[in-house]
């Protein structure tokens, strides 16, 4: 158990392999294959999704392949959080 009670034991961690085989990593590559944003870790996805927001969701409707009734002009109405 951790001695730092504000930092939890971390009890368990994927191998690099397995954390390739993972969704993410796949959306990862194809982001940097498609539209030539890099992200080497979740971290960095992150920074990434917060940071071009119109960006990341146009990529992630690509990913998943959403269909729409009509294309979108845009990905967001506005940059405000709900």
């Amino acid at each position: 158990m951790s001695t730092d009670a504000d930092v939890p034991e971390v009890l368990w961690r994927p191998s690099p392999d397995r954390v390739e085989q993972t969704r993410i990593a796949d959306f990862r590559r194809r982001l940097r294959a498609e539209r030539g944003v890099t992200t080497e870790n979740y971290d960095q996805l992150w920074e990434f999704s917060v940071g071009s927001l119109g960006d990341f969701w146009s990529a992630v409707t690509d990913y998943l392949g959403v269909r729409w009734h009509q294309q979108g002009t845009r990905v967001l109405s506005g940059l405000e959080m709900p």
